[in-house]
């Protein structure tokens, strides 16, 4: 580990079950020491090698931490232990539904899971390509942002996409059971419906600068 209170950028970060700050960059990952204030960098290879770039940070449910990288793979932090899965790949998307199942994606975007920490086997894309980003509701359906548009899987099977004309940039789950979506154009909300009919945006939020 080396100190280093100024990563040059932060494009990711979490927090885990011990409050620890991660946070991950073109840099690489880095964790925040509290009782020196500052960043120290957390090598993922050998000291040697250069840092693989880190696109994405996802803590666990289980107290370990998932790394996104951009030629190294899946890296798996539990305790002590690194485990890198799928190396030699970019992972760009990372996520964990209420299941605990741990989704991922790479650069053009086909959305996978693990099965027990492993790629499952045999198995196509869950999604097609020009997967950018992922939320679950409350229902435990997946929204994805996907080829420029919102889709969602129910039962793991694509069940409605929002008629929508700008790109899905970011999705989170609403408390109210639908989604909101940010765009090249702002801020949009989905409401909850049932069956697999289209959905369609209920609200739009144009962001105004001040």
């Amino acid at each position: 580990e080396q100190v280093d209170n100024t990563p040059a950028q932060v494009l990711s970060f979490a927090e885990d079950l011990q409050g620890q700050l991660w946070m991950g960059g073109p840099d690489g990952l880095f964790r925040w020491d509290e009782t020196i204030s500052a960043a120290v960098k957390v090598e993922l290879l050998s000291p040697e090698a250069i840092s693989p770039a880190v696109n994405v940070l996802v803590a666990d449910r289980d107290g370990s931490l998932w790394v996104g990288t951009d030629t190294t793979g899946l890296v798996h932090f539990k305790g002590d232990v690194l485990s890198r899965i799928l190396p030699q790949s970019s992972i760009q998307l990372v996520f964990q539904d209420r299941l605990g199942v741990i989704w991922y994606a790479g650069k053009i975007g086909k959305l996978k899971r693990l099965d027990q920490g492993k790629p499952e086997k045999d198995s196509p894309p869950w999604f097609g390509i020009g997967v950018s980003c992922i939320a679950d509701d409350r229902e435990g359906s997946l929204w994805l942002g996907a080829n420029g548009s919102p889709h969602c899987l129910r039962q793991l099977k694509p069940a409605s996409a929002v008629s929508f004309d700008h790109i899905a940039a970011c999705v989170i789950s609403a408390s109210d059971g639908g989604v909101w979506l940010g765009s090249n154009a702002g801020l949009s909300h989905v409401a909850a419906r049932s069956g697999p009919e289209t959905l369609t945006v209920d609200r739009y939020y144009k962001l105004i600068r001040s």
